[in-house]
């Protein structure tokens, strides 16, 4: 029994999804069977951070890292997806006796938050504005803008740095360094 034929049998009786529903597996239509293949083709998947789940098209292979190497040759859409961050979508060529590699530096999505409103340090009550990424009127910032990129709120001076990260829409902590030291407030929706 050749190679192909074992490996097609493998798949019937495991359901390995990418070996696909019909002879020719996931990819072209037009491309040969598993038992027409003399040989197969690799995909090797690196995402930063490692854990994606890899999906080729639409089912799901397994995460990063990860490497395939029975996939029969030609065109396939690949998808990472990952709690927290963006997904990735794109289409990948598998050549016969080839090893296809995807690194992929996954961007994090950036929740949105909505900062406006009153806050409270529990010693001072405070108005926040926000216009787009820029908060405005938190204690002790005056007008300073400070620039929300994610959950991470930044603002930088020669008088000073201020750091925050939004727990998320009803709590924030801001810590403040400058000639007095570093301060941390942790503020609370009013």
């Amino acid at each position: 029994m050749s190679m192909a034929t074992r490996l097609l049998f493998l798949c019937v009786l495991s359901g390995i999804s990418a070996c696909g529903g019909d002879p020719s597996g996931p990819g072209d239509a037009d491309t040969d069977t598993a038992s027409d293949v003399d040989s197969f083709g690799a995909l090797s998947v690196v995402s930063d951070p490692e854990g994606a789940q890899v999906y080729l098209d639409g089912s799901l292979i397994g995460q990063t890292p990860l490497l395939r190497e029975d996939l029969v040759p030609g065109n396939y859409n690949i998808e990472l997806t990952m709690n927290g961050y963006e997904p990735y979508s794109d289409t990948v060529t598998i050549n016969q006796d080839h090893t296809t590699t995807i690194e992929i530096a996954m961007e994090p999505s950036a929740p949105a938050y909505d900062l406006r409103g009153r806050w409270s340090d529990g010693s001072e009550i405070c108005d926040v504005t926000q216009s787009g990424n820029i908060v405005r009127g938190f204690c002790g910032v005056g007008s300073a803008g400070l620039i929300l990129e994610g959950s991470t709120l930044s603002y930088n001076s020669s008088e000073g740095t201020i750091t925050g990260e939004v727990i998320d829409n009803d709590h924030v902590t801001i810590t403040i360094n400058d000639s007095w030291g570093e301060t941390t407030f942790s503020y609370t929706r009013l």
